[in-house]
């Protein structure tokens, strides 16, 4: 769990670095196929903004009066001016995370299982 891409040549443990240990441990599997400086954080920019966008179509579909007022909620609540300051730091794109509590704690029935 060490990379020599930082503080060569003895390298550096993967949770001191500012990377995404959790995205570090998902392709750990198939690290092995690929080329030794393979990156991941194209996939994981794109899939935070696919996540981003699925959660607050969840949030709004039962609030929104019409199906244009839908998207547009999406496109507001999904991509805020804010993200665009944070595209530069991979890790701080995962606004998901908070959409998805909002709709975990918003849900009638889950909402009252707060565990």
């Amino acid at each position: 769990m060490r990379t020599t891409l930082l503080n060569a040549p003895d390298g550096v443990p993967v949770l001191f670095t500012d990377s995404n240990p959790l995205m570090t441990l998902a392709a750990k599997p198939v690290a092995a196929m690929l080329p030794v400086d393979a990156q991941f954080v194209g996939l994981f920019i794109l899939l935070s903004l696919v996540l981003q966008a699925v959660f607050a179509w969840l949030l709004l579909r039962h609030h929104a009066p019409g199906a244009v007022a839908l998207w547009a909620g999406v496109i507001l609540l999904a991509f805020p001016p804010t993200l665009a300051n944070r595209f530069i730091h991979a890790n701080l794109m995962a606004h998901w995370t908070i959409l998805a509590a909002l709709c975990l704690y918003l849900h009638p029935e889950r909402g009252q299982r707060l565990r």
